[in-house]
């Protein structure tokens, strides 16, 4: 329910990370190099290369969307019905930071 098929090439050549949570998945991965723009607060050595590189996540909606169109995928968080990553033909949510009920 709520959730939408997509289909993407293998292996993924280029993505994004709009949060930090997940970039450290992407690092135990080994695929920082098919990251090409991350958040301005990540802090690891190798996201904060890339941030000085100038690869981090534009707040700018136009230059945001011309970023997330230009990537194979764009790992995201869902907002509050997951539309935003449903709308999006490569958004995919990792649900690392999502948790419905309070934790016991």
């Amino acid at each position: 329910s709520g959730y939408i098929r997509k289909h993407f090439g293998v292996p993924i050549q280029t993505s994004m990370a709009s949060t930090t949570v997940l970039l450290g998945f992407l690092e135990a991965l080994g695929v920082q190099d098919r990251v090409n723009y991350v958040s301005q607060y990540a802090v690891a050595s190798c996201w904060q290369q890339a941030v000085s590189c100038g690869a981090t996540v534009e707040s700018n909606a136009t230059l945001l969307t011309g970023q997330q169109e230009g990537v194979d995928v764009v790992f995201m968080d869902c907002g509050i019905d997951c539309s935003n990553v449903n709308s999006m033909a490569n958004g995919v949510h990792v649900p690392t930071t999502q948790e419905d009920g309070m934790l016991a």
